[in-house]
């Protein structure tokens, strides 16, 4: 009888972890194709990123790559400028927290990377 009391508790919970999975790939189904940005020189975390994504409990998520813009070959400043202002943030720091103009974040103009410039670009 115990035995037959823990396989009938054991299927049960069989159903309930099926019942779940299928819900978690029903959710799945119903998002958008997620889009992965990668640079075209690292094949190494687009292969990585394609197993993580396709191990997903509840079934692969449905995605795709996206080339990256390398900054390092220049990026066009039509699409992105050689420098960023933070006094935007600045104005918001001061507005909604409390101290925040003694919290020492300044406005400041920050000269980009190239890196930083393609990641602009890519996104």
């Amino acid at each position: 009888e115990e035995k037959e009391a823990e396989a009938e508790a054991e299927a049960e919970e069989a159903l309930l972890g099926n019942a779940e999975v299928a819900e978690v790939a029903e959710v799945a189904d119903s998002l958008p194709t997620a889009v992965v940005v990668n640079l075209a020189q690292r094949p190494d975390r687009w292969k990585s990123m394609q197993r993580t994504l396709d191990a997903l409990e509840g079934g692969p998520l449905r995605f795709e790559r996206l080339e990256a813009v390398d900054g390092s070959n220049g990026v066009p400043l039509e699409l992105v400028a050689r420098s960023w202002s933070t006094a935007r943030n600045w104005r918001y720091v001061v507005r909604v927290f409390e101290g925040g103009e003694e919290c020492g974040y300044m406005q400041k103009e920050l000269d980009l990377t190239p890196g930083e410039r393609g990641c602009a670009a890519s996104h």
